[in-house]
């Protein structure tokens, strides 16, 4: 199935097109490694682990990447079903920086609070199911 929906989105326009992309990418040029951003990663070549890093926490652009969440926390207790234990929601902006001594600098900033499964409330208090202490829960900003 996979062969077939992949056949039907690729055709020879669209890599020759893809290939001309790659050829016209910009380079990066850090210390002695010189390379494509479009170019595949070698995840064996540490340069590449790093570059990646960087690239999926924030962008290499001179602008930050703003982005949004909203998810479950869950517990899992060895094979047992997963427990939902509350909500949360968050936001944030992060930006990259690639130096010449192929090292990177992150920086951004984060904010996000937690949620009551049932209404979706935020919540100052939350009930821990197994030590039957209640803990205080605040909403926080990461500089």
């Amino acid at each position: 199935m996979f062969d077939s929906v992949f056949k039907s989105l690729v055709t020879r326009r669209s890599l020759l097109k893809g290939s001309l992309a790659m050829a016209s990418a910009p380079m990066i040029s850090i210390g002695n490694e010189t390379r494509q951003t479009e170019q595949l990663l070698d995840f064996s070549n540490p340069f590449d682990n790093l570059y990646a890093f960087g690239k999926l926490w924030g962008s290499y652009d001179s602008k930050p990447i703003y982005s949004a969440y909203k998810g479950v926390q869950f517990a899992r207790i060895g094979t047992k079903r997963l427990i939902p234990l509350f909500g949360y929601t968050g936001f944030g902006n992060m930006q990259s920086r690639l130096n010449d001594d192929q090292t990177i600098n992150i920086r951004g900033t984060e904010g996000g609070y937690f949620t009551n499964l049932t209404n979706g409330e935020i919540i100052d208090h939350w009930d821990n199911p197994w030590t039957g202490e209640t803990v205080e829960v605040f909403p926080f900003i990461n500089k």
